[in-house]
């Protein structure tokens, strides 16, 4: 008896607890059932696909997004793998050239001393400055400033 007393009874009831007011909505059994009805009716339409439908869709992009991490890393293995030859390349590049610079510097300092390839440099000059007539007078007034006694003339300004 009293099932049915609750049943008809309507739910939505307003309760006041010491000074605070709550509110409680407790929907009837018709407005559950119609919001069912309204999911199921919604479920229905063609353009909604259900769960089990979109799972294949998933795994294949997931497949998809598998397959081109797999072959981005194997892109990026090979340019690591060409980076470093390329790395030890002009490492050894780098290392013969260091290595042919040094013995250059050590045969020309090893055969001939500072002063020879002063003299040596002096000697290319004149005879450029012979062939081609041309007088290098900057270069010639450096020399002459550290060796004035080698490049004195006979044409001063006092003789003129």
């Amino acid at each position: 008896m009293k099932e049915k007393e609750w049943s008809s009874i309507s739910t939505s009831t307003i309760k006041s607890t010491n000074s605070k007011h709550l509110i409680e909505f407790h929907p009837s059994r018709d407005e559950i059932d119609a919001f069912s009805l309204n999911i199921q009716d919604k479920s229905k339409l063609p353009n909604t696909t259900h769960i089990e439908d979109q799972i294949p869709q998933c795994t294949e992009l997931y497949q998809c997004l598998k397959n081109s991490v797999k072959d981005l890393g194997e892109q990026k293995l090979r340019l690591d793998t060409q980076f470093k030859g390329l790395t030890l390349n002009l490492n050894n590049i780098n290392i013969r050239l260091i290595a042919v610079e040094k013995d250059v510097k050590d045969i020309m300092l090893k055969y001939k001393g500072l002063s020879q390839m002063y003299e040596t440099l002096q000697d290319q000059l004149e005879m450029i400055s012979g062939k081609i007539n041309v007088k290098f007078d900057h270069l010639e007034q450096m020399l002459s400033y550290h060796t004035p006694e080698c490049y004195k003339t006979s044409d001063t300004p006092e003789d003129l």
